[in-house]
């Protein structure tokens, strides 16, 4: 729920956060669209948001575009094996993990998490751990679990746990991964800490193991609590990678830390130029994916900003990157191995961030 209007936060406020955090199904509708044997979202009509023109039905926008490429990426298989669907482990996870997240958002994509459900069967589950003892995968299956938990508990499905305990091993896997290796937050894409650390502390707090949650946080803060001084977000322009990564650097710490400390680490930064906040246009397979990830990162950044401006500011950058990546979609897609088996997941965790 928004601020009354005499809380006495800002105009600019109230608009950045109705940019960020307008539920869609609170918005107006024009019914439903099926796609194949998927139930899109409800669409949304047109019009401004907080002041800033745009469409205001982002989220059903892509999460109705997007369905139906994963779908076949989530399919039970013949072999030992779950994730082996969509081109590689780690996104064969977080394609199994987008239709959770689907599902969550509209009761319209049930059927894809129901056809993952039959997917994730427990014995394969454990096959598995031997193939997702990689930071990035390890992160993704964290996902996976939270949000299929979430899911099986609001759609009252049986055996809600199932994740559980191959979810614990990843998460101590995890844990004792970064507790050996020195941790660099300036690395890039899979060897990224800030994302493998955040899903490992949501995780944690997730399934109330508190001791776990606060020493990941006591290991975010000592990484990360500190100036950024060999990256900018203008770097994110010019080169070809999937991660923004000080978008998610600030990512990570918004989402972990007490506010005091994103104050502080906040106050540390050198102020964000207009120009770093434009959407890329470089070129490449993982590039396609930075604009998403940008887009994730502006939304939470949106939340936390010291001034009122740099809020507004970072949300229309979310809204800007949300629309640019739905604009060159349809010149993507289609190409299985560069975009559709990654790509369109990245646009539902950004689309879809904080739910």
């Amino acid at each position: 729920m928004l601020p009354s209007r005499g809380s006495g936060q800002s105009e600019d406020m109230h608009r950045a956060r109705s940019l960020c955090f307008s539920p869609f199904w609170l918005l107006p509708t024009l019914g439903h669209a099926q796609i194949g044997s998927v139930t899109a979202a409800p669409v949304t009509a047109n019009r401004p948001i907080g002041g800033i023109t745009g469409t205001r039905g982002q989220l059903p926008w892509v999460l109705t575009t997007m369905a139906p490429i994963l779908a076949p990426c989530v399919q039970p298989t013949t072999t030992p094996r779950v994730f082996t669907r969509c081109y590689d482990t780690h996104s064969s996870i977080h394609a199994h993990w987008a239709a959770y997240r689907l599902a969550r958002s509209s009761s319209g994509f049930t059927a894809l998490a129901l056809t993952s459900q039959l997917a994730l069967d427990p014995v394969k589950l454990n096959t598995e751990v031997a193939y997702m003892q990689y930071p990035y995968a390890a992160a993704w299956f964290l996902r996976l679990a939270v949000d299929y938990e979430q899911w099986a508990t609001m759609a009252g499905a049986p055996d809600r746990l199932r994740l559980r305990t191959v979810g614990d091993r990843m998460a101590g896997w995890l844990q004792t991964y970064y507790s050996t290796w020195p941790i660099n937050p300036y690395s890039v894409e899979y060897d990224n800490p800030a994302w493998a650390l955040y899903q490992l502390h949501a995780y944690a707090t997730f399934t109330g193991n508190s001791v776990l949650a606060t020493q990941v946080q006591a290991t975010i803060a000592t990484a990360f609590v500190r100036p950024i001084t060999n990256r900018t977000l203008l770097s994110d322009l010019n080169v070809a990678e999937f991660f923004s990564v000080v978008g998610n650097w600030y990512y990570v710490i918004a989402k972990t830390q007490p506010p005091a400390t994103v104050q502080s680490f906040l106050a540390m930064q050198p102020a964000i130029p207009q120009s770093h906040l434009a959407v890329s246009g470089t070129s490449g397979v993982h590039a396609y994916g930075m604009i998403w990830s940008r887009a994730w990162a502006f939304r939470v950044m949106a939340q936390v900003a010291l001034s009122s401006s740099d809020r507004l500011r970072f949300a229309q950058a979310a809204y800007d990157h949300v629309q640019t990546g739905m604009a060159r979609h349809p010149q993507l897609t289609g190409n299985f191995a560069n975009y559709d088996h990654w790509v369109p997941q990245f646009a539902v965790y950004a689309i879809t961030e904080g739910l």
